[in-house]
């Protein structure tokens, strides 16, 4: 498994390029289908937003050794 596992990381080092283009394929449409106008997400807030009517939140995060 560890002479195919270093053979695979060489050939994608080789081809790192050839390698990259399909994952940022799939990161473009990944973020075109979720700008889309009938994209699950816009539709879950849209449904949210009517049954929390006038309710809102604050959310806080503290970050340790930040001022």
């Amino acid at each position: 498994m560890a002479t195919f596992l270093c053979k695979l990381g060489r050939l994608a080092f080789r081809w790192r390029w050839v390698m990259a283009l399909p994952w940022v394929v799939i990161f473009c449409g990944a973020g075109f289908a979720a700008l889309r106008p009938g994209a699950a997400r816009r539709t879950a807030l849209k449904q949210l937003s009517r049954r929390i009517d006038g309710e809102t939140a604050q959310t806080v995060f503290k970050v340790a050794g930040l001022q």
